[in-house]
């Protein structure tokens, strides 16, 4: 089989298994293949004008109709392929497919050879193995039982409703028509006769000879009156009759009434024998030779039949639609077969239910030394309306497919937790197996595919600019930002709080506010104030105008501060210590006015107030619960679970006019919760690192979440998909910062982001990490170099035989980075590497030589933070600052050569590296193994000139924080001027103007 008919045979497979699949077309060379090359022993079914097969595949069997080449009629297999193109019901035969193939074959004619053209057209559709109902028509003393035919009759009724609606007249409705499958569900097929009615056309005429089967055309037809609907209500009625009867005619109502009495032993009141009744006079009526005396439409039968069924009925009938189980897609994965790479593929599990589900994915009778799936078993917990989302990656090509076991079951106690270690895992299911309930089984076929895989939109990376700017803050632990002045104002231990100008990058002003660790900063816009929390509980309020203390200094809790939070509207700041909230009123001459307790053990990590509730506020705990609270009572109203670890942050958005909340939790996830309803109705997984912080932007219109690893996420506000994935480069130890302000306070980690903040720009935030404080722009750039559809190429299934240009890897901007060379200050520049494949790519950025310059150096002296090293996720952008070390007072032009090192690296290092050494590891191994190390050269330029143009203008600007001999705890910027206030462990407070820094 060769490359074409391996890609098809895959698409077949994955079609059959996936319903929402489209039909494609298909090779004929494949057709034959899965039929033996149409075997008399694959005959299933004969017509006048074709022959049906059977197609064996490996994850199941189709039908391919082979249409007669004595009676092929171009334009009719063109009519029924576009009904069927647009025919996708429960109750119509599913079609997967079709072959328009015409060769030419020199044939012996008059005793001369010729050419002639040998058409062969085929349809291909899902198998139904019960047959035609033609195979269970009967009488009403035997065969089906009531119920069944009852459903069949309702099915038809379903299905030809649907065609109507969507102006598709069948033409040909008769019992060897309604096939069946496994359950005994109608489906109608053959749509070799039917007529497609364009938009507000209700009538067609009949331009040859009417065709179909004698006793279902409707006698209009005969003398030559126009096609409508109710040429297949008569064909209906003729059938329903049938159902019932097991014969045509017209029969007495009575008399099938009386039958089916002794049949189901059942009085004439009874509410089966009603629907017998109903069906009867329906197929009398529409079985009527005036057209104008049959219903209307299907969609009245269909009324009529509802008003038939009981409540139990109805009951049934929901309960089949709504999903009871884990919704799981696709049920086939493809592995594109590249040498020597880790593929990955990924598997939804929706959950559509109120209930939790545990599961389990294991491969199929797999010994532990023959598993070629990595990280597997998987074991975890879907929650009640969301999708989780498992990422998996086949270790090594096999010709045969794999199959693996998903099984899942409910658990009523939502605060279980969660099942992701085998032990768990293994000793719940098998409980409940023993138990007796249910535990859902499906088989998840993989296969390794030759076929190459184009990348859909959520995977190419979309066009952003990416601008960091860097400040040399010690201790950073909290900011805020004031977009009315343009300012950002930081906490620092020692007590400091500076306020730096988020434009220009100086600082504004600085405060000493305590002799303890700031640990919380805010603005107060309206009023003019900053508040400052201290680890000592006080509580410190100054007007950043006046530079004054706006009231004495306050003890707000015994204990050390967790939390602050300004009312939007009221005159109210809530702080939280331990297990203990109070809420300030500062027009009260800042009273506490009220006491909120918690009974909870775990501490309040966040509190927010409700922007469209003035009297209610949510509070993020480390006892896994999200707590909704009113002024009106000091106890908590409600609460909203579903993580099972502590839940660090959250946000509140609106989308559709409709309020939601997002949170981050330690469980490495982030939920959104409809507010109306009170449920989960998203859950976005990422990684494997804890969400430290959330918020939403406004004007990007996007969900930005921050990740203990140091990497920030932007999803979509509306379909909640992935965007884009900022790495900031790591500066030195801990990050921290994202927010309005939200702050968890433990012990920092190496890079975790801490808080978010929206930046003065319009499409910008601000974060902080450790001891520098990021602003990103994120804003959409029109490149004029590229098309508008930003095209991607393909990735190559062979890599080791064929070097691919580099940008098929990484699209790298720009070629050449150019630093200004200015006498003590140290200069960056900014590279943006972009991956277009659908895999992980490890890079390395290293200088590729080393020589003296004059300034007595050596090259690799002259860049702070090279070598640089890292992962850069699939469809994603990773934005690089390169930094130079301070120059001295002169300097001359000089420039050194970069290498840029990339390779795909699947899973074989899912985590970020410790140090270079593990880096210069992985790449040696990757090329042990065939696999294709990318190099590029870049220029590093270093030149004296005063004025630079704005693409090289540095992404990064320093403000010098450190003149106090002590770390900083905080900052925030002044949203109108060029002012940062920043605070320092010792409790000096300082305002800083970025212009002059």
């Amino acid at each position: 089989m060769d490359y074409r008919d391996t890609a098809a045979l895959n698409d077949l497979e994955l079609m059959l298994l996936d319903e929402t699949a489209d039909p494609k077309a298909l090779p004929l060379s494949l057709l034959k293949d899965i039929t033996n090359d149409f075997s008399n022993d694959r005959q299933i079914g004969r017509g006048g004008f074709a022959v049906v097969y059977k197609g064996v595949l490996e994850s199941g069997t189709v039908a391919v109709k082979r249409l007669s080449d004595m009676c092929m009629d171009e334009k009719k297999f063109h009519g029924e392929v576009q009904c069927l193109m647009k025919a996708r019901h429960k109750n119509i035969v599913r079609f997967l497919g079709y072959c328009a193939d015409t060769q030419g074959n020199m044939l012996s004619y008059n005793g001369k050879l010729v050419m002639a053209d040998v058409r062969q057209r085929l349809l291909c559709f899902e198998y139904m193995s019960k047959g035609s109902l033609r195979d269970y028509i009967s009488d009403e003393s035997c065969g089906l039982e009531w119920r069944k035919r009852y459903q069949i009759i309702n099915g038809i009724c379903q299905g030809l409703n649907y065609l109507h609606e969507n102006r598709i007249v069948h033409l040909d409705l008769k019992p060897e028509n309604v096939l069946l499958d496994d359950n005994m569900v109608p489906k109608i097929t053959d749509f070799g006769l039917s007529r497609y009615f364009e938009e507000r056309q209700t009538s067609q005429s009949i331009t040859s000879n009417i065709s179909g089967t004698l006793g279902y055309i409707a006698p209009e037809l005969y003398d030559g009156e126009k096609i409508t609907i109710q040429s297949d209500i008569y064909s209906l009625g003729i059938i329903i009759i049938e159902i019932l009867t097991g014969r045509k005619g017209c029969p007495d109502v009575g008399v099938v009434l009386e039958r089916w009495c002794e049949r189901l032993g059942k009085s004439l009141e009874d509410t089966h024998v009603e629907q017998v009744r109903v069906c009867t006079e329906i197929g009398i009526e529409c079985s009527d030779f005036n057209p104008a005396k049959r219903p209307v439409s299907t969609h009245k039968i269909i009324e009529r039949l509802k008003e038939t069924e009981t409540t139990d009925e109805v009951s049934s009938v929901l309960s089949s639609i709504v999903p009871t189980k884990l919704f799981v897609h696709p049920h086939l994965l493809c592995f594109p077969c590249v040498p020597n790479k880790l593929i990955p593929s990924s598997l939804n599990l929706r959950n559509f239910t109120d209930e939790h589900f545990a599961f389990r994915l294991v491969e199929s009778y797999a010994e532990e030394t023959q598993r070629r799936f990595a990280k597997l078993p998987l074991y975890g917990v879907v929650s009640p309306r969301s999708t989780h989302t498992l990422s998996l990656t086949l270790q090594e090509r096999d010709e045969k497919s794999i199959h693996l076991v998903l099984e899942s079951s409910t658990f009523k106690d939502a605060h279980m937790p969660m099942y992701c270690s085998e032990f768990r895992g293994d000793k719940f299911l098998e409980e409940t197996k023993e138990k007796g309930n249910m535990v859902q089984h499906v088989i998840v076929k993989a296969v390794a595919t030759t076929a190459q895989r184009e990348l859909t939109s959520e995977l190419i990376p979309n066009k952003t600019k990416i601008l960091f700017k860097k400040s040399p803050f010690t201790s950073l632990d909290c900011q805020d930002v004031n977009l009315t002045k343009q300012w950002i104002i930081t906490g620092h231990t020692r007590g400091y709080v500076c306020i730096w100008d988020g434009q220009t990058q100086r600082k504004v002003d600085s405060f000493k506010v305590s002799t303890d660790k700031v640990v919380l900063v805010k603005f107060i816009v309206r009023k003019q104030w900053f508040v400052a929390g201290a680890g000592d509980g006080f509580i410190h309020i100054y007007n950043y105008e006046t530079k004054r203390q706006q009231v004495p200094s306050f003890t707000a809790h015994a204990g050390k501060l967790t939390s602050l939070a300004v009312h939007p509207s009221k005159p109210y700041l809530m702080s939280w210590s331990s297990d203990e909230m109070n809420l300030w009123d500062w027009d009260k001459a800042w009273e506490c006015t009220q006491t909120f307790k918690c009974k909870h053990s775990g501490y309040i990590c966040q509190v927010m107030f409700n922007p469209k509730n003035s009297n209610s506020f949510v509070t993020a705990s480390a006892n896994h619960m999200i707590e909704v609270w009113d002024f009106d009572s000091p106890q908590c109203k409600y609460t909203l679970s579903g993580h099972w670890d502590r839940v660090n942050c959250l946000d509140f958005f609106t989308h559709d006019n409709q309020q939601y909340l997002i949170t981050g939790s330690s469980d490495c996830s982030a939920k959104i919760w409809d507010m109306h309803s009170n449920m989960c109705t998203h859950t976005l997984h990422a990684s494997m690192s804890p969400v430290m912080s959330v918020m939403f932007h406004p004007n990007l219109q996007v969900l930005i979440t921050g990740l203990e690893d140091g990497t920030v996420y932007l999803w979509s506000s509306t379909n909640f998909r992935l965007e884009r994935i900022i790495n900031p480069p790591v500066i030195e130890p801990p990050a921290w910062g994202f927010g309005w302000l939200y702050n968890i306070f433990s012990s920092p980690v190496s890079e975790h982001v801490w808080g978010l903040a929206c930046s003065m720009q319009s499409e910008g935030f601000v974060f902080g990490r450790g001891e520098t404080v990021a602003m990103v722009d994120v804003s959409n750039v029109n490149n004029q170099e590229e098309s508008s559809h930003h095209s991607v190429p393909q990735i190559r299934a062979d890599t080791t035989t064929q070097l691919i240009d580099n940008s098929v890897l990484l699209e790298v901007h720009p070629s050449d980075l150019r630093f200004p060379l200015q006498p003590h200050k140290s200069t960056t520049c900014s590279l943006d590497l972009t991956n277009h494949t659908y895999e992980r790519v490890a890079f390395r950025l290293v200088q590729k030589n080393k020589k003296s310059h004059s300034f007595g150096e050596e090259e690799d002296s002259l860049l702070s933070n090279v070598p640089i090293y890292g992962f850069i996720a699939s469809g994603s952008t990773y934005t690089l600052v390169v930094t130079t070390k301070e120059w001295p007072d002169q300097g001359e032009d000089t420039s050194l050569d970069l290498l840029l090192q990339s390779s795909i690296s699947g899973d074989k290092f899912i985590v970020p590296f410790e140090n270079e050494t593990e880096c210069v590891d992985l790449f040696e191994e990757l090329k042990e193994m065939g696999n294709v190390v990318h190099e590029l050269t870049l220029k590093a330029v270093f030149y004296a000139q005063e004025e630079v143009t704005r693409e090289i203008i540095s992404a990064t600007k320093k403000v010098d924080a450190l003149g106090f001999g002590n770390s900083l705890v905080c900052l925030d910027a002044h949203p109108t001027e060029t002012w940062i206030l920043t605070c320092k462990f010792f409790g000096d407070v300082h305002m800083w103007d970025l212009v002059s820094q």
